[in-house]
């Protein structure tokens, strides 16, 4: 009697915990087209050459291209385009489609997170703290809600760091030739992720001493270099045009035109470049305001949870007191992942720029967890507590999410052009016409030959 109330319980807790960890995922991919409303022209440009490509295996321009140009000299990349072109086929050209798309990959990247974490502790995680924090952290709830390339350079990062965690555990030069075309595929999705990739790999395979290596052998070394080859051949095709690379070149501290505005010498890039970087270790950035730009945060809490960071500072107390700790290198991932966003110099700080931060933050936070509750599991009190802590936080952020941030953000997401051109016709905005097209190829349900015609 009594072992099945213990089985009775057990399945009980199972239930309940599954429950909620579906509705989380279920709550993702809630009122996508109106929470945030409208669709920012990037993800509409970006749409718009998806479409054309679904339809007639060419961009809005007719030509055959990997990488198709899309808005403020930005470039929509081939992994973006071509899963989107196939996932048109199948889920058709709305704006919840296209966003849909975007929550499953960030769903892919969450996943990856915690099959790394699982790999890395070497047995189970507590999978309902393990889920919920994941699923409920702020950064990726709100990135994963828009249609653009990071999420799924996210997600290729996220998938690098899950090889990583598997080759830890039995090294062969086949995962670390994975792990170097993975790499190089989110290198090639996302520019920041071009300048942080490289300085990532290194923290993850360099030894930190003679006696703690991590097993890294020239032949691993050779497959890793193979497959980031392999992943960058696209680039060849960019290579002679000089508009890829203008953007870029103009947001580098070290461009002409911000040394001008600044008045300052390349003798002052290294102070720059610090303080740039302290700015994304703010708390107020972090915990309570968040990104200025309310495409890339909220304003309601910051990027992340408290329970998510009292798990990384946890990780981090455990691992200075046990030096040297292998999850020292997930650590250093988190401040390489900010580096990017550090070597810019527009809209510090930067959400979106220090986004190959998040998969290594969320990983910290999952292993931090884990050993918090380890620490204190004869009560379950640290299991309790962190728990406490991702409700009391998600709930009034979802709460705000889908009723503030919905209104107050649509200057962000151009609700006024669009409802402007639904009502009269007329485009505001004709130096952005790839957006102006997805509207035409969606909602007029014009073929992309016919509407590019017209133009």
């Amino acid at each position: 009697m009594l072992a099945q109330l213990k089985l009775n319980s057990h399945i009980t807790r199972i239930s309940l915990a599954s429950l909620l960890l579906i509705s989380l995922i279920a709550l993702r991919g809630y009122s996508l087209d109106e929470a945030p409303q409208g669709f920012y022209l990037d993800e509409a440009a970006i749409a718009a050459q998806s479409i054309c490509i679904a339809e007639t295996g060419r961009t809005a321009d007719q030509s055959f291209r990997l990488f198709a140009p899309v808005l403020g000299s930005g470039y929509a990349t081939p992994i973006t385009l071509w899963v989107s072109a196939l996932w048109v086929k199948i889920s058709g050209a709305q704006i919840e489609s296209f966003r849909a798309l975007a929550a499953l990959m960030g769903l892919i990247g969450l996943i990856a997170i915690a099959w790394a974490a699982q790999l890395w502790r070497g047995r189970s995680l507590t999978w309902p703290l393990a889920g919920a924090m994941l699923l409920t952290s702020p950064w990726m709830f709100h990135l994963s809600r828009i249609y653009w390339d990071p999420i799924f350079a996210f997600a290729l990062w996220s998938i690098t760091l899950a090889l990583w965690a598997a080759w830890r555990a039995q090294p062969t030069w086949k995962k670390a030739g994975l792990i170097g075309l993975i790499a190089a595929l989110s290198m090639l999705t996302y520019p920041p992720f071009r300048i942080g990739v490289p300085l990532s790999l290194i923290v993850m395979f360099f030894p930190f001493t003679k006696t703690h290596n991590p097993n890294f052998t020239r032949r691993d070394l050779a497959a890793l270099t193979l497959g980031g080859a392999l992943g960058l051949l696209p680039l060849l095709s960019v290579l002679d045009e000089p508009g890829f690379w203008s953007r870029g070149d103009f947001l580098a501290i070290w461009s002409q035109h911000h040394l001008t505005q600044t008045q300052s010498q390349l003798q002052d890039l290294p102070l720059m470049f610090l303080e740039n970087l302290a700015r994304h270790f703010d708390p107020r950035f972090l915990l309570f305001r968040g990104d200025e730009n309310l495409r890339h945060s909220t304003g309601f809490g910051g990027l992340l949870q408290p329970a998510e960071l009292i798990s990384v500072m946890a990780l981090l107390v455990f691992s200075a007191r046990r030096w040297p700790r292998p999850e020292m290198r997930i650590l250093l991932l988190i401040v390489v992942g900010f580096i990017p966003a550090a070597l810019t110099w527009e809209g510090l700080p930067h959400a979106l720029r220090g986004l190959m931060a998040a998969p290594a933050f969320l990983l910290a936070a999952v292993l931090g967890a884990e050993l918090i509750v380890e620490k204190w599991s004869a009560h379950r009190i640290g299991l309790i507590a962190l728990s406490l802590m991702i409700g009391a936080f998600f709930v009034p952020y979802a709460r705000d999410y889908f009723k503030r941030y919905s209104h107050y953000s649509q200057l962000f997401y151009e609700t006024d052009t669009i409802a402007h051109w639904r009502k009269t016709g007329e485009w505001l905005k004709p130096e952005e016409a790839l957006a102006h097209l997805y509207f035409k190829l969606s909602e007029e349900q014009q073929s992309c030959r016919e509407a590019t015609a017209t133009d």
